[in-house]
């Protein structure tokens, strides 16, 4: 079974991310960056992050632990090609938030790697990911009009070193991202290392 098979298989539907066309849309409701469209390749995406849903019941939900139940924006994963892919994306307006969208990524990350263990543990899944993260901030200029297709997306930015150790990219203006796009950009990986 492929990751992506194992988190539709895991992952109950009330926590999916709503799709247009081939598109996942992660959308930020209450913020003035409110829309990021996610495609390419085979892929899942889910949010922890639901205001009418608690992902984390067994907490208090007024605890004075500040961030202990914070998570990033949204979880996609994907087999593009032969590779497995996990991106956890943050959706910020303002660079000056960056900070604390390192750490949503980071409790992603936490998650998602308690998550691939029990599932190799069970041996439900066993094979290699690649993980990285995207903080996506509020897009400053209009895209070209007609401007939907992989070849007029703005080009990925060189990434740059999250929290986890992951490659992160921050999109300044990118209201699309294309997974096959970001595999291609992610900086070589050594052999049976996956962050």
């Amino acid at each position: 079974m492929s990751l992506v098979q194992t988190f539709e298989e895991l992952i109950a539907s009330d926590w999916r991310l709503e799709r247009m066309g081939g598109d996942w849309l992660v959308v930020e409701p209450d913020s003035e960056n409110n829309l990021l469209r996610v495609g390419g390749g085979r892929s899942f995406a889910f949010s922890l992050d639901h205001k009418a849903l608690d992902c984390f019941p067994f907490m208090k939900p007024n605890t004075p632990l500040e961030g202990v139940r914070s998570t990033c924006d949204a979880i996609i994963v994907a087999d593009v090609g032969d590779q497995c892919l996990v991106v956890a994306i943050e959706m910020k307006t303002r660079e000056s938030d960056k900070g604390k969208a390192l750490k949503q990524i980071e409790s992603g990350h936490h998650w998602l790697c308690w998550t691939l263990s029990l599932l190799r543990m069970y041996d439900h899944w066993r094979g290699h990911y690649r993980f990285c993260s995207i903080v996506s901030l509020k897009p400053r200029q209009q895209v070209r009009k007609g401007g939907t297709s992989r070849r007029s997306a703005p080009v990925l930015p060189t990434a740059q070193t999250g929290r986890s150790g992951e490659p992160m990219f921050v999109l300044k203006n990118h209201p699309r991202l294309n997974l096959v796009d970001l595999i291609d950009a992610l900086p070589p990986s050594p052999t049976g290392v996956c962050l």
